[in-house]
């Protein structure tokens, strides 16, 4: 819009007491006089050494960055939101773990019951098996409140307000993939282009491109094209009605005859001219151009075009620092993904040798070859075990996401 003409209109009402010049006679009056002055002005830059449309291309790209940093904070919003959708499932499954492992004491509970009435086991058995139950509770009670505090963290991370009403949806199946590794420097050659983060910068570097330019056409001539319109009123101004003849007066004398001389006496009948006839007839316009050349202004320009090469210097180490941020978080998230695919492998081992050692530990304790305490042992290692590989398989899960987060894939589940 600054590329369009300026057009302003004024207009001004006017008392004047005493003695004042009236606008219109330009003589001087003791009388009140009022007048009325209405004016139109134009301005239109036609040249200002591109500074206009530098400035436009300029602003144009930062809106373009900042529309870039929005899909960049969309982008970083979503992988936290994910997270904690995946922390939620993994509460809610560490929460079906713990009710599982209680039910299973509380039945031990009742085999040891009996036992005890029937004499085959000693009073401290019975309430060390009672004491698993109770340790299950809690743990089941910090369970529940794990599943609670991971739904505040994602209703709070989308700003809503906490829901204990709304749930969010379970998959059937939630599986880490079968990945291989991934080399970072490709997947970064790949995929750097299209990162809004990166073409933020990009946008920001062309933006301070524009600013130089912008700047160096303030030591370019200045043309500028002017119009006015203009009228005025005045209620000293008269119109004649008619006159008549009321005397005569001496007004000096001939210098050598010494004769008399006389001027008329009239009488006149005026009245205001009409506001409207005025303006009609003090109608004005006028035009022309402007040119203005800059000659010297106090090193104004110069430091101008010194700021902008600064910004513009600034704006590519920024995206130079945004390059090496994004190769540093993919090859970061590459090297997580390689451990939690390890970390997997061997939490699936271990649990696998422990469910298998809880077994025969079981069947030992049911035939009455091992102890309460050494049963108890063997219980509480496949329970850590199965916690730790449900753990391992939600973080495998989540490097997997991040990785295609960074493959520019849709988080889906």
């Amino acid at each position: 819009m600054q590329m369009l003409p300026n057009i302003n209109a004024s207009s001004g009402l006017n008392y004047n007491y005493g003695r004042n010049i009236d606008p219109f006679t330009n003589q001087y009056l003791n009388q009140v006089v009022q007048s009325n002055t209405i004016q139109m002005q134009a301005t239109w830059t036609i040249f200002n050494g591109f500074q206009l449309q530098n400035n436009i291309k300029q602003n144009k790209s930062e809106l373009e960055a900042w529309e870039q940093d929005l899909k960049s904070n969309s982008n970083d919003l979503s992988l936290l939101v994910a997270n904690q959708y995946l922390q939620i499932l993994l509460a809610m499954e560490m929460q079906n773990t713990m009710q599982s492992q209680l039910a299973l004491s509380l039945s031990q509970v009742d085999r040891s019951q009996k036992l005890f009435e029937a004499g085959k086991i000693s009073e401290g058995d019975l309430i060390q098996n009672k004491a698993i139950v109770a340790n299950d509770e809690y743990n089941l009670l910090n369970a529940a409140n794990n599943v609670k505090l991971a739904y505040v963290n994602l209703w709070l991370s989308l700003d809503e307000q906490p829901d204990s009403n709304n749930i969010i949806e379970i998959p059937k199946s939630l599986l880490p993939a079968k990945s291989s590794s991934k080399d970072a420097y490709e997947l970064y050659v790949n995929n750097a282009a299209s990162r809004p983060e990166i073409m933020s910068g990009e946008k920001r570097v062309q933006a301070a491109l524009y600013g130089i330019k912008s700047s160096e056409g303030g030591r370019y001539p200045r043309l500028v094209m002017f119009g006015n319109i203009s009228s005025l009123y005045s209620s000293s101004r008269k119109d004649l009605l008619g006159y008549q003849l009321t005397g005569i007066d001496p007004i000096g004398f001939v210098g050598k005859t010494f004769d008399t001389v006389y001027s008329p006496k009239y009488k006149y009948e005026t009245q205001t001219t009409p506001f409207k006839t005025q303006l009609n007839d003090n109608f004005g316009k006028s035009f022309g151009f402007s040119l203005s050349i800059p000659i010297f202004n106090g090193g104004a320009v110069h430091s101008n075009i010194q700021r902008a090469k600064i910004n513009y210097e600034n704006q590519k180490l920024n995206l130079e620092q945004n390059k090496r941020n994004l190769y540093k978080n993919i090859a970061q998230a590459c090297i997580d993904l390689s451990n939690a695919q390890l970390k997997y492998e061997a939490a699936k081992k271990n649990f696998e040798a422990q469910d298998k050692s809880y077994a025969f530990a079981k069947i030992k304790f049911d035939a009455g070859s091992m102890s309460l305490t050494d049963f108890t042992f063997q219980l509480n290692n496949k329970v850590r075990a199965e916690a730790t590989l449900i753990q391992s398989r939600y973080e495998l899960i989540f490097k997997q996401k991040a990785v295609d987060f960074y493959e520019g894939k849709t988080l889906t589940f």
